[in-house]
C-alpha cells in the first residue's frame, strides 16, 4: 500500500490508493470505448416525437415506401377490376359470336348455299340434258341418283380438289354447268372414296356426252365451211369449262384401270390442240 497526498490551496489531505496493476488500467478505463461520433446530439433527442405524460398518444407515423432498383424490373399482377372487364368484354364477344353464327345457320338453311348441293329442279334439268344423249350412254350406265351426285361432287370440292384445283369452288353451282363437267367431278369424288363401280358408270357417261357434243360440233363446223357460213365462236366461259372437262376426263382415265389409260392419251391429244 502507498500513500498519496492531495495538496489544495488550502488544505492538504491524504487517502490510501489501493494497489493497481498498469495493465488493468486500460480495462478498467471505460473512455477508451466511448466514441463521441456515436454519442446522440440533444437536437436529435428532442425532435423525437414521444409520448408525454399525461398526453394523449400520438398516431404512429406511417412507413415510407422502400423503393429499391428490384421494383424496376418486377411486375405487378393485374387489378382484379381489370380482369373482370377483361373478362365481361369476352363474354359479350362469345355472346356475339354465337348470335352471329346462328344467324348464318339461320341464313344457310334458307338459301342452301353448298356448292355441292343439288336442288330437285337443278337435278331434273340435269337428268333431261342426260337423257339427251341416251343414244349414246353405255346401256349398263343409267342415270344416277341425285344423292350419288351430291356425295361425289361433296367428296371431289372437299378432297380431290387439293390435288386437282382446276375447278374455282367459290363459284362453283352444279345448275350451271354442262352435265359432263358435273359428271366427271362426281366420278372422280366416288373414286377418292373407292367406290370404284358408280364412279366408272359416271365416267363412261361423262366420256360419251363429252365425245357426242365435239361430234355434233365438228359437224356443225363442217357444214359452216361447205356452205361459207360464220362459224359461231364460243365465249371464253364455255371454251373453259370444256378444257376443264377434258382435263378431269384425262386425270381419271391416267388413274383409272388400265383398259382405260388409251383414252388419256386420245384425250390429251385433243387437249393439245384447244
Amino acid at each position: 500500500m502507498r500513500i498519496c497526498r492531495l495538496q489544495t490551496p488550502h488544505t492538504e489531505a491524504a487517502f490510501e490508493v489501493m494497489p493497481c496493476d498498469p495493465d488493468e488500467l486500460y480495462v478498467n478505463d471505460f473512455d477508451i470505448f466511448w466514441d463521441r461520433a456515436f454519442m446522440p446530439q440533444p437536437d436529435a433527442i428532442f425532435g423525437l416525437d414521444l409520448p408525454f405524460l399525461g398526453g394523449e398518444p400520438q398516431p404512429a407515423p406511417q412507413a415510407a415506401t422502400k423503393v429499391t432498383s428490384f421494383s424496376q424490373f418486377s411486375s405487378s399482377l393485374p387489378s382484379l377490376d381489370l380482369v373482370e372487364e377483361v373478362g365481361d368484354a369476352h363474354q359479350r364477344d362469345r355472346s356475339e359470336d354465337t348470335g352471329n353464327q346462328c344467324q348464318t345457320s339461320q341464313d344457310n338453311e334458307h338459301t342452301d348455299s353448298a356448292p355441292w348441293s343439288i336442288s330437285s329442279a337443278t337435278f331434273e334439268k340435269l337428268c333431261e340434258e342426260i337423257r339427251g344423249y341416251a343414244s349414246v350412254l353405255p346401256s349398263e350406265c343409267q342415270i344416277p341418283t341425285n344423292n350419288d351426285l351430291s356425295r361425289g361432287l361433296e367428296t371431289y370440292l372437299k378432297c380431290t380438289q387439293k390435288y386437282i384445283p382446276f375447278i374455282h369452288v367459290a363459284t362453283f353451282l352444279a345448275e350451271e354447268r354442262d352435265a359432263e363437267l358435273s359428271l366427271v367431278m362426281a366420278a372422280l369424288g366416288l373414286l377418292y372414296r373407292f367406290e370404284h363401280k358408280r364412279a366408272y358408270k359416271l365416267y363412261f357417261m361423262a366420256r360419251a356426252i363429252w365425245t357426242e357434243k365435239a361430234r355434233r360440233a365438228h359437224l356443225q363446223m363442217a357444214s359452216d365451211v361447205v356452205c361459207d357460213r360464220d362459224h359461231m365462236t364460243q365465249s371464253k366461259p364455255v371454251k373453259l369449262r370444256k378444257i376443264q372437262t377434258l382435263i378431269l376426263l384425262v386425270i381419271f382415265a391416267s388413274w383409272g384401270n388400265k383398259r382405260v389409260r388409251p383414252d388419256a392419251l386420245s384425250m390429251a391429244g385433243e387437249l393439245a390442240s384447244k
